[in-house]
């Protein structure tokens, strides 16, 4: 306590020792407010190579100290910093680092440099306020196109109460969307969208207690995918059931495409067959002017009587997983009759269409005089169906003949 002592004494014999100048610069640095129970700085903001620095304190409004805090001697080989209250340093820079502060630390702070080459001390006074702070954090999750309200716990209110509400560090101003409530000052956000997630803060100052009051709220957003999700590009987006079955049948290899839409801020969806992953052709990941995404994942799928799976997993605002199925199944040729049978229905054919132009030839032979019912051949008198089948013949050779005629 001796040599801290001995320099506040001997700082102020250097000014008026004969040789030395006995000019100085004071330098009146902005207010600051610190908060009780933090730690903070006080800068003395002195860029040149000092040997000497003190820091003391003094009333606010004073013009002298009155009590003494730390020195950082640089003359000697070994730097030495001094003081009682070991809440108390000097950094690097001249600053003074206060650990824990208190009420009691409010006051005007004098930094003093001396400069034994320009042989000019410099004072740098700062006026310090304490404040209390108190702060209530919460932690809130609101989703896309929804209203909501973020509450301020407000615990007293009197005409020196001020209020206002920050987000991001930044006061809210006028906004159709944002509106601050009279009575208990919560704030109601409209149609919450994506660029409404941040750091909320209702600040409120109570100057009488010198308290600072600041509800804090963490808000996260997220927006549920729209509509049935997943969706699989050959699967019938119109059923009303949490899980998508559809069947479709190929004869080949097919690239099948899984999305889900208008989701944030993440998803997954993996496509599983005989409950293996399937390896993805290729993702893609889009952002809506809204700044919501779409996710897509494509795979090439073979016929299989096992179904192709797209399972949508982390999703937003809901817990467990969202599913669509698909399965791929081989298409049959048309059954080909053997050649037997191919044979015979030919010769069926024929035969009937054969009969069909004898009928009409016959009709045309009957049109033109009719014919009889007897005949001979060989000499022989001919009657009933032989005759008949025997003028069959010539009516359909006469006919021929005259047609080709």
């Amino acid at each position: 306590m001796a040599d801290l002592h001995f320099i506040f004494v001997y700082l102020p014999l250097l000014l008026a020792t004969p040789g030395l100048s006995s000019s100085q610069m004071v330098v009146t640095g902005s207010n600051i407010t610190l908060v009780s129970g933090t730690s903070a700085s006080i800068p003395c903001e002195y860029d040149k190579t000092v040997g000497l620095v003190s820091w003391q304190k003094g009333d606010l409004g004073s013009s002298a100290a009155s009590e003494d805090l730390v020195i950082l001697d640089k003359r000697s080989p070994s730097v030495k910093r001094t003081g009682d209250d070991d809440r108390f340093n000097i950094t690097d820079a001249y600053s003074l680092k206060i650990h824990n502060i208190s009420w009691q630390d409010e006051g005007r702070y004098f930094c003093t440099v001396y400069d034994f080459a320009t042989e000019i001390p410099n004072i740098r006074q700062t006026d310090v306020m304490i404040e209390k702070r108190v702060v209530h954090e919460t932690f809130l999750t609101l989703q896309i196109g929804r209203d909501a309200i973020i509450p301020c716990r407000f615990s007293e209110t009197n005409a020196t109460t001020i209020v206002r509400w920050m987000k991001d560090g930044l006061q809210i101003g006028d906004d159709n969307r944002y509106q601050s409530s009279p009575e208990d000052h919560s704030l109601s956000i409209r149609q919450v969208i994506v660029m409404d997630e941040g750091m909320y803060v209702c600040e409120y100052f109570n100057s009488n207690k010198k308290t600072r009051h600041q509800h804090v709220a963490h808000v996260t957003v997220i927006g549920l995918p729209v509509s049935l999700f997943p969706v699989i590009d050959v699967c019938d987006t119109n059923m009303e059931r949490t899980t998508q079955n559809c069947t479709q049948v190929l004869s080949i290899s097919v690239v099948i495409t899984c999305s889900v839409n208008n989701y944030f801020p993440n998803i997954s969806i993996i496509f599983l067959h005989k409950q293996d992953v399937m390896e993805v052709l290729t993702s893609k990941e889009t952002a809506n002017n809204d700044g919501t995404k779409n996710k897509e994942i494509f795979i090439r799928a073979n016929p299989s009587n096992e179904p192709y799976v797209c399972m949508a997993q982390w999703i937003p605002g809901i817990d467990g997983e969202r599913g669509a199925e698909v399965t791929i199944t081989q298409s049959k040729p048309p059954n080909i009759p053997n050649t037997k049978v191919a044979v015979i229905i030919l010769g069926v054919l024929c035969t009937t269409l054969a009969a069909t132009v004898l009928g009409m030839l016959l009709y045309i032979r009957l049109q033109k005089g009719g014919w009889k019912t007897t005949g001979t051949r060989n000499g022989n008198q001919l009657q009933g169906p032989r005759a008949v089948l025997t003028a069959s013949k010539r009516v359909v050779n006469t006919t021929l003949k005259e047609y080709t005629d």
